[in-house]
């Protein structure tokens, strides 16, 4: 296959990069790889910066992709090449992140295990805001700025591949009427969204709730801060979870098929909302509907 080359480097999708000269050059597969005939008339047979793969428990491998020009595919800024220490780094988390997934979140765990196979780094957002993605035409990827903390990690993971595999699902099938122009509120954001936009938040959200709701079981009884968070966030995002459920259901522009899933969607938020919880935690959730209303 020839192929362009251009700023010195040729890209090979899941192998890494080659340093050749500008102009084209001819890809050729062979038995045991592969070799590159550059513009200069050289051959190569390896690549000068691998791939970045991480290897996760139980086997799994996740690429790190920081080297495919057109991995800016995410509406936010893609990081650098990765150095030494920011590998070990995102290695660390996505590590103690898959060991919470697993624990927690079992059945997220086993779509993302299925599903994910490349994390691009972002750079970071604004201070103290957590910045990811998902991109439709990018199957199996994600986007995420390395956040602070392993189960923040987790979260994210778990939230964008919701929306990688609804994505997924709205390519092989119609849940709502696609001429529909309508524009509708979901109860986290001030601005009206399309109905596919109302539709990818709701179901990216059935995993947030999960995982605070996790979180909550796990801080049973105790006291602290970082408990006393988890309480305050699991009741915000249960409670708005449901309410764009039946939003959603509401609409008239689902087919019979989005109506299913709608009830899919209600089916699995529905437990959460019969955990008890403290006074404090739905006062703060109140507080926070509240802040978010601009009431």
């Amino acid at each position: 296959m020839a192929v362009p080359v251009r700023g010195g480097r040729l890209h090979l999708p899941t192998l890494g990069r080659i340093a050749v000269p500008d102009g084209e050059a001819v890809v050729t597969g062979r038995s045991d790889g592969f070799e590159v005939r550059a513009s200069d008339g050289s051959v190569r047979t390896g690549v000068d910066e691998p791939l970045l793969r991480v290897r996760l428990a139980d086997g799994w491998t996740v690429a790190l992709e920081d080297g495919d020009p057109l991995r800016d595919c995410h509406d936010h800024p893609v990081a650098d090449r990765l150095s030494e220490s920011e590998l070990l780094d995102w290695t660390g988390a996505l590590r103690e992140a898959w060991e919470l997934l697993g624990r927690d979140l079992p059945g997220y765990a086993e779509g993302i295990r299925a599903g994910l196979t490349t994390v691009t780094p972002l750079r970071p957002g604004p201070a103290g805001r957590d910045v990811s993605s998902a991109a439709r035409q990018a199957y199996g990827a994600v986007g995420i700025a390395r956040p602070a903390t392993a189960p923040t990690l987790a979260l994210l993971l778990a939230h964008e591949f919701q929306h990688v595999k609804l994505g997924a699902v709205l390519d092989l099938t119609d849940l709502y009427d696609r001429a529909d122009t309508e524009l509708y509120f979901a109860p986290w954001r001030p601005d009206p969204r399309p109905l596919e936009g109302l539709f990818q938040g709701t179901y990216a959200h059935l995993a947030v709730t999960e995982y605070w709701g996790t979180r909550t079981l796990a801080y049973d009884g105790l006291p602290g801060e970082a408990a006393d968070r988890a309480r305050a966030q699991f009741a915000l995002w249960r409670r708005y979870t449901a309410e764009a459920v039946e939003r959603l259901a509401s609409t008239g522009a689902l087919t019979g098929t989005g109506l299913r899933f709608a009830d899919g969607m209600r089916a699995t938020v529905t437990p959460w909302l019969a955990l008890p919880l403290p006074a404090a935690a739905e006062q703060a959730a109140d507080r926070a509907r509240r802040d978010r209303a601009g009431v």
